[in-house]
């Protein structure tokens, strides 16, 4: 028995968008490699469900890719 609810009308204090990111993150590292594939579609199938109960935001990784984003800029003489 659960006793931090005394109800089933609160709902869960999860962070949906970090476990979507983390599912993201792990099926990465899984792209490409043949033997995990059933997994890899499972983690895009558990993402979908997700995305179906959140509201659409950029992700967090992808916000602070964006801040720390860096360009190549080659390096001439004379500049």
């Amino acid at each position: 028995m659960d006793l931090t609810r005394l109800g089933n009308d609160r709902r869960p204090n999860i962070d949906l968008e970090t476990v979507h990111e983390t599912l993201a993150l792990i099926r990465d590292d899984l792209a490409g490699t043949p033997e995990f594939e059933a997994i890899e579609q499972a983690l895009t199938r558990a993402m979908g469900e997700i995305e179906a109960v959140t509201p659409r935001r950029p992700s967090k990784v992808l916000r602070l890719q964006e801040q720390l984003a860096a360009r190549f800029v080659p390096w001439s003489p004379g500049r």
